[in-house]
């Protein structure tokens, strides 16, 4: 359903999908070295099934976009872990290896979050791009494997030129992950943290052209790990500071 205008345009979206188990999740009866679990599948486990209602608003202007994005996504037969506990409520481990053992379960999940973007580039300095976008997700079940909330800013400076050497584009960008406390009994909680990322694009012409970009990423080196992480348990910190360069020939 959608209704459109000069400045305004909404849309709901109704969508269902599913996903058959995967064959690990059904066989699963060993360790998982990339967690450092033992893990343990259900041969019986049913697809999964999952029904998604989303909303669009979105104000559409020559110099300014803004977008609200909520949705609500219930999922049937929704497969994750949980650590297995004695009747004395200690987590068991496995006798051979020493890790803790973890079962496959299927729960029926509710989720609901949703975004929020704005972009505005002002009449005056049509180069310029502010952007900022706001992610948010939440259920009320602790589950696993939630990921963080995520505010992101991007300062964009876009140019054009005929010069044998021209600058194309310029951006800062500043990325703010929040806590992560809703978490499962057997995970840790995540602290927030910033990342400054920067980059820019250009190109030389001559007889042939050469498309260029320089970008740097975690610009302060901050030490972190990511809640999503898989490394998480070996408490191995996400990337620090990082350069990238691309050179590309059209010949």
């Amino acid at each position: 359903i959608s209704r459109s205008s000069k400045t305004l345009t909404t849309r709901i979206n109704f969508s269902t999908g599913f996903r058959p188990p995967h064959i690990s999740e059904l066989l699963a009866d060993g360790v998982h070295h990339a967690t450092m679990q033992y893990l343990v599948g259900d041969r019986n486990f049913d697809s999964e099934k999952a029904n998604q209602i989303d909303l669009y608003l979105g104000t559409h202007f020559d110099h300014l976009e803004i977008v609200i994005n909520p949705f609500i996504n219930q999922i049937n037969n929704y497969i994750y872990k949980i650590q297995r506990f004695d009747d004395n409520n200690q987590p068991l481990r496995d006798d051979y290896s020493g890790l803790f053992i973890f079962d496959m379960k299927q729960t029926n999940a509710f989720f609901s979050g949703g975004d929020i973007a704005f972009h505005y580039h002002p009449h005056i300095a049509h180069w310029l791009h502010l952007e900022s976008n706001l992610s948010i997700l939440s259920n009320q079940d602790s589950l696993p494997f939630i990921p963080q909330n995520r505010l992101n800013n991007t300062i964009k400076l876009d140019f054009k030129s005929e010069n044998k050497l021209s600058l194309n584009s310029l951006y800062a960008q500043y990325v703010h992950f929040f806590d992560q406390n809703s978490v499962a009994p057997y995970e840790t909680t995540s602290s927030s943290y910033q990342l400054i990322n920067l980059g820019f694009s250009g190109s030389v012409s001559h007889k042939h052209q050469i498309d260029f970009s320089f970008g740097i990423n975690n610009l302060l080196n901050i030490k972190y790990i990511d809640h999503l992480s898989r490394l998480k348990t070996y408490e191995i910190p996400n990337p620090g500071r990082n350069i990238n360069i691309k050179l590309s020939l059209t010949i």
